[in-house]
């Protein structure tokens, strides 16, 4: 069924379908917007792409909340994520998810994280999307950077889970001048 769906979608509808794949659960549209808008698709457009590739049945939307919010299936999440690398535009991808979650922060990592608390914990689940990028190539963006930023905000909200995504967020990157910052706050 997803095979046959896709093939029905224009280039357009299709891009946004593919780079869905880089985010995990549930997602309000601001994020959407910055993740898969680029290139011939504009910001504005990303509406109607969703509506479209929601009566298609190959995107889910949870209108529960004052916010909706959008999300693929499992299936259809893998499915997705195998045409992302196909096309060969995982790393842009992935840089534009990095640059939203880094828009959110705080330029000054000692800052409270109080005031932007409510705009980190929209993208904190996609942080640890970002160590899932491909490793091809040195032009990705640094996500010990991020790592690194991330860690006041949880640490005054959950430590555990602030752990997991740091380690994992190391895990994934060579060394680069952030990781020692990274591997501070991962062990504090």
């Amino acid at each position: 069924m997803a095979r046959s769906s896709y093939v029905l979608l224009d280039a357009d509808e299709a891009a946004v379908f593919r780079r869905l794949a880089v985010l995990d659960g549930p997602v309000g549209l601001p994020l959407v917007r910055q993740v898969v808008a680029g290139g011939p698709i504009a910001e504005v457009r990303v509406v109607r792409i969703l509506r479209e590739l929601t009566a298609r049945g190959l995107l889910a939307v949870d209108r529960s909340g004052p916010r909706w919010r959008y999300q693929q299936d499992d299936d259809l999440h893998r499915y997705a994520r195998e045409l992302l690398v196909d096309a060969d535009e995982e790393r842009a991808v992935f840089d534009r998810l990095t640059d939203a979650v880094r828009a959110v922060l705080p330029e000054d990592a000692r800052a409270a994280p109080a005031p932007f608390q409510d705009q980190i914990s929209t993208c904190s689940g996609q942080s640890g999307r970002c160590s899932g990028r491909p490793r091809r190539s040195r032009r990705c963006r640094p996500v010990s950077e991020l790592a690194f930023r991330l860690h006041r905000y949880f640490a005054t909200t959950n430590v555990a889970e602030g752990r997991f995504w740091l380690g994992r967020l190391l895990a994934a990157e060579p060394a680069h001048k952030w990781t020692p910052y990274a591997n501070y706050a991962l062990v504090t």
